[in-house]
């Protein structure tokens, strides 16, 4: 647990389900050990968790509930001597360390959003991260950087068909002049297809 990150604060006497054990949080996870084994029952990364609970100040049973993004929930009862103050110390940093992951969250959240939205996006990243041919980061840092070139500069315009000034007639008078007629829309195809140099 906690090669994860550097322990911040292990609290003894927290029951989960009935069973009694330690609460340990760490610089990027928070986890709880059964008292009797001492293996880690529970742990996860801050970014996971959606929000915490605590109990009323005026409860008998002094508790914390840690609901995920994907529903799950834990529930944590304490049970020490100074059981409140315990609670609301573990709160207290936990508000701490969820803030600071508060951008992760929202970044994981426009990620996961934009995904569910574009199919296409979806199966790419499916079959470019889920083949391990490229890291997740990678994948997000080149979609990142092709989003910003869209939005750097002006609106991308369509193509122009390659004969587009095969339907302009020349016209001939008698004074061995010759005339085109153009359309505004004829006009600015050719500024587009040759725009002027500075």
């Amino acid at each position: 647990m906690e090669e994860g990150g550097s322990a911040l604060l292990r609290v003894p006497g927290v029951r989960h389900k009935k069973q009694d054990g330690t609460l340990h949080l760490t610089s990027s996870e928070i986890g709880w050990s059964e008292e009797s084994s001492g293996l880690v029952q529970i742990s996860f990364p801050y970014h996971l968790i959606k929000c915490q609970r605590v109990s009323a100040e005026s409860s008998s049973k002094v508790q914390l509930q840690l609901i995920l993004h994907n529903g799950a929930s834990y529930n944590f009862h304490f049970t020490g001597d100074s059981a409140r103050q315990e609670r609301n110390q573990v709160k207290e940093l936990l508000q701490r360390l969820l803030s600071g992951h508060a951008v992760a969250n929202s970044e994981l959240q426009a990620k996961s959003s934009l995904l569910r939205r574009d199919s296409s996006l979806h199966q790419l990243y499916k079959d470019l991260v889920g083949r391990g041919i490229i890291t997740p980061e990678e994948f997000w840092a080149n979609r990142l950087n092709k989003e910003q070139d869209g939005k750097s500069g002006e609106k991308q315009l369509s193509g122009l068909p390659s004969a587009f000034l095969a339907d302009v007639q020349a016209e001939v008078d008698g004074c061995n002049a010759v005339k085109y007629n153009l359309t505004a829309d004829t006009i600015e195809a050719i500024f587009r297809t040759y725009p002027s140099d500075e």
